[in-house]
């Protein structure tokens, strides 16, 4: 049979060291980072294509990648991403990226669902790591 390795681990295998860095002071845990299938993209050509650009117009470097899902829990193939090295527009970084030409989406972590099948209390907050 073969060995599962530790949560821990396969974090580590999902993210580079900035972005494991940048969830856990946010105060994600390895549980909810893998819940909500976060993880780091280098390849640009992919970046690319998850943000709706030509790769050839727009380089990123690496990223941290949120996908989104549904109200019925099912990736709906929409995410957020977070740049390493972002772009720059009035002089001030745009730190996270979006596909082009679509509208800001409310973000639904993987931990909330049981809430919303029961009517629980909903909160809502700024930004995906603050959900």
């Amino acid at each position: 049979m073969p060995k599962i390795p530790p949560r821990s681990e396969i974090v580590r295998n999902r993210l580079v060291d900035c972005d494991l860095d940048k969830l856990r002071s946010s105060g994600l845990t390895d549980e909810t980072i893998l819940a909500n299938e976060l993880r780091t993209e280098q390849n640009a050509d992919r970046l690319a294509a998850l943000l709706n650009c030509d790769s050839s117009a727009y380089r990123c470097f690496g990223a941290l990648v949120i996908p989104y899902q549904g109200l019925d829990g099912r990736r709906n193939g929409f995410c957020r991403v977070r740049p390493h090295l972002p772009r720059m527009r009035d002089g001030k970084p745009v730190k996270y990226e979006q596909p082009r030409k679509t509208p800001p989406r409310a973000y639904v972590p993987a931990s909330s669902f049981p809430n919303l099948a029961t009517m629980g209390p909903i909160y809502l907050t700024e930004g995906e790591f603050k959900a």
